[in-house]
């Protein structure tokens, strides 16, 4: 009977199709595509996930850490606040109640990390600074208590006759340097050098510490904050011991201010996000100033001016919080929830920054943000920025919505949990992945991938679901540029960190048990013609191959009769035509193809879909 039915050929997959009802999803779609991928024009079971890095306990947050010339180590933030780094498992880095989440970012090698509970930094708390080894610290870091003392040397010297004040400042192991300490006031008789003595000792982390002096003073008035301070040429101690130098130098010599020092922040608040802008720190939506972003000195991720080292984002406006910032071709462009804006350097401080509104129903959360391309580390092409709107790319404006195709599962989004949403990007397989809380449920239970590399625009790319035995807690690509290898690796909410093998038949889980992945294609409501006629499907043809019991179900028209066939053998990796005939009577017919055992796959080249029609209209309508 198929012999002599119209075939109904598909052999283009262009992905998941979901934006309206099942009758409006186009021919080369999919009406489901769970857990698939594609692959040179075929459709194919994903691959599973195995266990990379295994780890009991519930995972709040994972993110990785790469320091230059080590293996990729994770940050594994375990309830209730224990942050370890995966190097050692045996004590944590850093504990702090409530943290939920932390913000992460590496310059230098350092990991710089902000606990925040996903939607403000947390209150009373700060930025910390992790160099791989021991636990973490506060970045930044406290001024000297007390003064040295300074007397005339018997050397002779340069120092010129007259009133200077003489201080201390810290120097850390990351290269912060401290706010001045108290200073000492010396009166120099002139071509002597100075003896400078009991020069303060640093806290635990003091790697060097820094002799400043003012010029002459005229009329000392005893106010120490009212007169410059210079670093003194030489006047540097390369550890955290000595208390005796002797130094000599003009006035002249007094070049490179020290006065920045005095506005340093000794403490940098916790923020829900951290960045980098022109070699800057950034950091942003702190717990007492929510509109709040921070900007380092370029170069000095620690240094944050007190005084006008930050930009207000229009704290009185409905969008919220600050929650994450980007550089875009010199700017930065940052969102708060439901907003977003724009400002770049004008050559001020940050303080005088202008920012402006760029969109006014755009905005994204903390985890909302994926670069595109990458320009010499400093500058992006484009970006995607998750927004309640969709998966937006900006590239001079939010013009392409690439979720724009499947936008009903975009719309099951838990709102109040949107901040949870978490974005990968493979550039080598030119795939990107959004782990989404689906549906009531406030931790990431499915993951979206697309396939872009037909294009990324919203018609060229291809979306599948995919969903594990596990909850996501952390989401990123690590890519091993010397052999161009990229593995997607993710937190397992319930324990473990996962890779995606391609090997793998099944996934692991949680209890290290290997569970069947079910593999679902269901293809649009197919019709020898358009004019709704009762048609006779009688069966289906498929150029596949794959291992198991591959099942054929069909779908009539809006889903309301089904139809399990028979199922086909998959016996080997090699494809041929495959056949299996059903009677199936409708005005349209779905086909969904589907294996759920464990060790099973397929990959489909093409379907024909067999029908023709047999009555012009029912016998029940007039």
């Amino acid at each position: 009977m198929i012999a002599e039915h119209e075939a109904i050929g598909i052999n283009v997959f262009n992905g998941l199709f979901d934006r309206g009802p099942d009758n409006s999803v186009p021919k080369d779609h999919f009406i489901q595509a769970h857990n698939v991928s594609y692959d040179a024009g075929n459709v194919k079971t994903r691959p599973g996930n195995v266990i990379d890095f295994p780890l009991i306990g519930q995972i709040a947050r994972v993110r990785s850490y790469e320091k230059t010339g080590e293996a990729t180590r994770y940050l594994i933030l375990l309830t209730p606040g224990n942050l370890f780094d995966s190097t050692n498992l045996a004590a944590p880095i850093l504990s702090i109640n409530g943290m939920s989440d932390f913000a992460l970012q590496v310059m230098f090698d350092r990991a710089y990390i902000s606990p925040n509970n996903g939607e403000k930094g947390l209150p009373a708390q700060f930025v910390y600074v992790y160099d791989g080894t021991g636990i973490c610290r506060k970045a930044a870091g406290i001024a000297p208590a007390s003064a040295p003392t300074a007397a005339t040397s018997t050397a002779a010297g340069f120092v010129e006759k007259g009133d200077h004040l003489i201080a201390v400042a810290f120097q850390t192991n990351s290269g912060f340097l401290t706010q001045r300490g108290p200073a000492v006031k010396y009166t120099a008789p002139g071509e002597k050098s100075v003896d400078i003595a009991n020069i303060p000792i640093g806290p635990a982390g003091t790697t060097a510490r820094y002799i400043l002096s003012t010029r002459i003073i005229k009329d000392y008035n005893g106010n120490q904050s009212g007169y410059e301070y210079f670093f003194v040429p030489n006047g540097i101690l390369n550890d955290n011991v000595t208390t005796v130098i002797t130094l000599s130098y003009f006035d002249a010599n007094l070049v490179s201010s020290a006065d920045y020092l005095y506005d340093q922040l000794t403490e940098i608040p916790a923020g829900v996000y951290l960045g980098i802008f022109k070699g800057a720190l950034l950091s942003m939506g702190e717990d007492a100033n929510p509109s709040r972003v921070r900007v380092s000195k370029p170069n000095e991720p620690e240094s944050h001016n007190s005084i006008d080292g930050f930009l207000e984002i229009y704290p009185k406006d409905n969008g919220g919080p600050v929650r994450n910032a980007i550089e875009f071709r010199s700017q930065l462009i940052l969102h708060k929830s439901y907003r977003s804006y724009i400002t770049q350097d004008n050559g001020n401080n940050p303080g005088f920054w202008n920012v402006t509104a760029l969109d006014k129903s755009v905005g994204s959360e903390c985890n909302g943000l994926c670069k595109v391309l990458d320009v010499d580390g400093t500058s992006n092409d484009a970006f995607l920025v998750a927004s309640r709107a969709g998966m937006l790319i900006f590239d001079g404006s939010y013009s392409i919505n690439l979720t724009h195709k499947i936008s009903n599962i975009w719309d099951r989004i838990t709102q109040t949990s949107f901040n949870k949403v978490l974005v990968a990007l493979d550039p080598i397989h030119e795939l990107v992945y959004i782990a989404v809380p689906l549906d009531g449920i406030t931790q990431c239970n499915v993951l979206l991938v697309g396939d872009y590399s037909e294009g990324i625009t919203a018609d060229a790319i291809k979306w599948a679901v995919w969903q594990f035995p596990n909850l996501f807690s952390g989401l990123f690509v690590d890519i091993i540029f010397s052999t161009k290898i990229a593995v997607l690796k993710f937190g397992g909410f319930n324990g473990n960190i996962y890779r995606i093998d391609d090997t793998a038949l099944a996934d692991s889980n949680a209890a290290n048990n290997d569970t069947a992945i079910h593999s679902i294609i269901r293809f649009y409501e197919a019709t020898p013609n358009e004019r709704g006629e009762i048609c006779l499907f009688s069966g289906i043809r498929a150029n596949i191959s794959g291992e198991g019991s591959l099942q054929v179900d069909v779908f009539s028209k809006d889903a309301v009769l089904t139809l399990s066939a028979p199922s086909i053998s998959l016996d080997g990796a090699n494809g041929r035509i495959r056949a299996r005939s059903f009677l199936f009577e409708n005005e349209k017919a779905s086909i969904r193809l589907r294996v759920t055992n464990h060790s099973e796959w397929f990959s489909l080249k093409h379907l024909w879909i067999f029908a023709t029609p047999i009555w012009a209209e029912r016998p029940d309508e007039e």
